[in-house]
């Protein structure tokens, strides 16, 4: 079984990492009672619920004898999971939590992952509701001031828009749910809760609207908020007429809102020109793909995001090869001493994963500064007259639905 609490199995897995966790010959003298092979294994027990049970108490003894202090945060977090798995009491695994808070690393971005683990927990398991509401502000206040923080603010705020709901304390429910909406982009899990939320408040019209989008969230496959919307809008409206219609333009909505609007080119520019070789050594410039839709990838073979996106852009590729009105092309760049270094490492990358979509290699970096890339992998979608239209800069798992949405907008 998978706890709920498994993005707190992560914050101790970063902990462990950040606190280099391997043991020393002095520190086995001190501890003991645990090897490095022994908090391994009760790392991954933890997440078990058939083990967690005695992973706690593997640790619970160790914590009582004198153990190394530096172990000691990854040990408590352990502690937590364990008992959540283990479906403890709660005021056991309160206690835990307690312990736990004193001694976590001064990380925002690992304390926001445990307290909103453990609000998301106790709510979903409707017990201790003001601790999780406690947890949840306490996620919040862990969150730094910054714009590039407001994905982590939003995580929080909609704990504890959550906690609040099963309070049923709907009014501040919504105005943290509202408050997190902007910078969760479409997300189903947010407009279902507001949905709800507006549901328990009366207020059908909003909720309808709120579970309509929930539904018909571009890339989604959350349709959790499906049989709550059929039922209030049959109630509503005496029948599900219409309902098809509203979600499919919703879904519309939704399209354009994520794979249009958010990676749109605020100032549309030609592309810059590239003339560059392939793999065969064998000459290509931009102006050979004029008059098509371009989809442009720049990636390295050491870039673990461009590792996870490449499949997807093959698969693109395959998708659209035979069309003429569509052309992908992808610039390589390694982190290599010479040429021939370059284009043996690429060469050799692309033969074992089978790509098959063409491949420039820019040694001297040529066009990676003429465009301007800050990150890879970045993916451009440029139209039919050479202009760039959209940029999508790390990887995203949808980047198929989003690329096909790009290129069928500068198709239509």
């Amino acid at each position: 079984m998978t706890s709920t609490f498994s993005r707190a199995g992560r914050f101790a897995a970063a902990l462990a990492l950040a606190a280099g966790l391997a043991l020393t010959p002095a520190a086995h003298a001190q501890a003991k009672q645990l090897t490095q092979q022994d908090f391994q294994r009760i790392a991954q027990a933890v997440t078990d619920s058939a083990r967690a049970g005695g992973a706690a108490e593997e640790l619970q003894g160790y914590l009582s004898g004198t153990p190394d202090s530096a172990f000691v945060p990854f040990c408590r977090v352990m502690l937590v999971q364990a008992l959540v798995s283990d479906h403890a009491p709660v005021e056991k695994l309160l206690k835990a939590v307690d312990a736990a808070e004193k001694v976590l690393p001064d990380n925002p971005e690992l304390k926001v992952e445990f307290y909103v683990s453990l609000s998301r927990v106790l709510v979903d398991r409707n017990m201790a509701l003001d601790r999780a509401q406690h947890y949840a502000m306490a996620a919040i206040e862990a969150c730094p001031k910054t714009d590039d923080a407001k994905p982590m603010v939003a995580a929080a705020r909609s704990a504890l828009g959550d906690a609040l709901l099963a309070q049923k304390k709907t009014s501040e429910a919504i105005h943290q749910l509202y408050l997190a909406l902007p910078d969760t982009r479409d997300s189903a899990i947010v407009l279902r809760q507001l949905g709800h939320a507006y549901e328990m408040s009366g207020k059908s019209d909003d909720a309808i609207g709120c579970y309509v989008r929930a539904v018909s969230v571009f890339g989604g496959a959350d349709s959790t908020a499906l049989e709550p919307l059929r039922a209030l809008w049959k109630k509503k409206n005496g029948s599900l007429a219409g309902l098809d219609a509203r979600i499919q333009a919703a879904h519309h909505a939704s399209m354009k809102r994520v794979a249009l609007d958010a990676h749109a080119v605020g100032s549309p520019r030609p592309a810059p020109a590239w003339r560059l070789p392939d793999l065969d050594e064998k000459v290509h410039d931009l102006q050979g793909y004029a008059g098509k839709v371009v989809v442009m990838d720049f990636w390295g073979s050491w870039c673990g995001p461009c590792k996870m996106e490449l499949p997807y852009f093959e698969a693109m590729y395959r998708r659209y090869k035979n069309n003429p009105k569509v052309a992908f092309v992808s610039i390589n760049w390694e982190k290599s001493d010479d040429a021939m270094q370059h284009r043996t490492t690429a060469r050799d990358f692309v033969k074992q994963n089978n790509y098959t979509f063409p491949v420039m290699y820019d040694h001297e970096q040529s066009a990676v500064r003429a465009y301007q890339i800050q990150g890879f992998p970045t993916l451009f979608t440029i139209d039919r007259k050479g202009v760039v239209r959209y940029v999508n800069i790390g990887f995203d798992p949808h980047v198929d639905l989003i690329l096909d949405a790009q290129i069928q907008s500068l198709l239509n």
